[in-house]
């Protein structure tokens, strides 16, 4: 059975901390997280006690930044049930085109985004901090 995934709350932040830490060598600190929380456009998911997604719109276009699932609830559809409540949640607000990066290195994730009908539109070389190069994927919603 997949976890409840919810809208998180200020009373989150550790959580997401933690989630944060275990799945991201680059994580987001403590002020990232209240901000995303705070301000307007910001999408903050969380998935029980297991992951979590954060994203934003604004207007037509909406980024999925980050989505997050613990090691131990991996391969259980929690990281793409994320994903639909992420999409289902833009198309309410009318968005058009959601986008986001992923590591060339990380075939799980893409195959996760393409199964949710994301497109590769472009590489960037030398993204992440440790020169990884990222996928830039595009999810064209009036086509979904």
């Amino acid at each position: 059975m997949l976890p409840v995934i919810r809208p998180a709350t200020p009373a989150d932040v550790p959580l997401l901390e933690l989630l944060e830490r275990a799945c991201f060598p680059d994580f987001w600190t403590r002020e990232s997280l209240q901000t995303a929380l705070r301000e307007a456009g910001y999408l903050v998911l969380v998935a029980d006690e297991v992951g979590f997604l954060i994203g934003w719109d604004s207007g037509e276009e909406a980024e999925i930044a980050r989505v997050g699932v613990l090691d131990s609830a991996r391969g259980q559809g929690i990281g793409g049930a994320l994903v639909e409540h992420a999409l289902a949640h833009f198309k309410n607000r009318r968005v058009t085109s959601v986008f986001l990066e992923v590591r060339a290195d990380n075939p799980i994730a893409i195959r996760l985004y393409q199964r949710a009908s994301f497109q590769d539109i472009a590489l960037r070389k030398n993204y992440y901090s440790d020169g990884q190069t990222a996928h830039v994927m595009k999810l064209d919603l009036g086509a979904v």
